[in-house]
């Protein structure tokens, strides 16, 4: 318990020592998205830590140092909780104002400590290319049965945005980039280019106004593609083959499943996971 309070990110366990102290800066690049680091004892290259989360990495160190400060029973039975109801959900998402995107899928024939790191990456990746076009994710996070179904919960800030964009160019004294600022936004600009605060502006229609619509279209490629922009190969190889992309009134026939409720029960009540020294 002592060593689990301490414990770093990235926190290398050798039981064996396979691996000397000089190559622990190759282990974290090698284990770069893996938050623990336990060699395993018959492969010196394999993490079998790999599954581990950070959620669950800090639930454990706060554990850790709640019975160092306080022993006692009850921390080793975590308390049952209950499902999220339909109408807790309905509640909850009118107060909070926000949109849910979620990508629904078959869960890849995988063991654990493989599918849970991929599906982490796919999640962020996700988050990333929303991003990009400027649609706001507040938080996301992915939850599977590790059998049939595996979900990407996106919750978004802003999911919708106008139809019209300002692209802010170069200084009006640059005339070389002004000049090609100009060239470039001759055929798409729907005002301008004008100046703002002696920068060149031009207003042009968006390509991309609903953050669902826009994920659907990066998602909906052949597996080749979804490897390049980024997903991880045992998801990109499901998501080409079959996946569909809803929002919150769909999303909610999931909690049927007593397991996918207690998820999303977690998801909307985060703990203080800070640990008490």
């Amino acid at each position: 318990m002592n060593a689990a309070k301490n414990w770093h990110v990235k926190e290398i366990i050798d039981i064996e020592n396979q691996w000397g102290k000089e190559d622990y800066h190759h282990l974290k690049k090698k284990f770069k998205d893996e938050i623990l680091i336990v060699i395993d004892p018959v492969d010196k290259e394999r993490n079998v830590a790999s599954a581990v989360s950070a959620y669950n990495f800090f639930k454990f160190k706060k554990l850790a140092a709640e019975f160092i400060a306080k022993p006692r029973e009850e921390l080793f039975f975590p308390k049952k909780k209950q499902p999220l109801s339909s109408r807790e959900f309905d509640r909850l998402m009118k107060s909070r104002g926000t949109d849910i995107i979620a990508v629904i899928f078959e869960t890849p024939k995988v063991v654990p400590d493989i599918l849970w790191p991929q599906l982490r990456k796919t999640t962020k990746r996700l988050e990333n290319i929303l991003e990009e076009y400027e649609f706001s994710v507040l938080k996301s996070d992915c939850w599977s049965d590790e059998k049939k179904t595996a979900v990407i919960l996106l919750e978004m800030q802003v999911s919708r945005l106008p139809q019209v964009d300002k692209i802010k160019g170069p200084w009006v004294y640059d005339e070389k980039n002004s000049k090609n600022f100009a060239i470039k936004h001759k055929d798409d600009a729907i005002a301008g280019p004008y100046i703002e605060d002696d920068y060149w502006v031009v207003e042009v229609y968006r390509k991309w106004t609903s953050a669902r619509i826009k994920l659907i279209d990066s998602i909906s490629e052949e597996e080749k593609i979804l490897l390049a922009k980024g997903i991880p190969n045992f998801i990109a190889s499901q998501l080409s083959k079959k996946f569909k992309v809803v929002g919150a009134d769909d999303l909610k026939k999931l909690l049927k499943d007593k397991e996918f409720a207690v998820f999303l029960r977690d998801y909307f009540e985060k703990e203080n996971l800070m640990p008490i020294y």
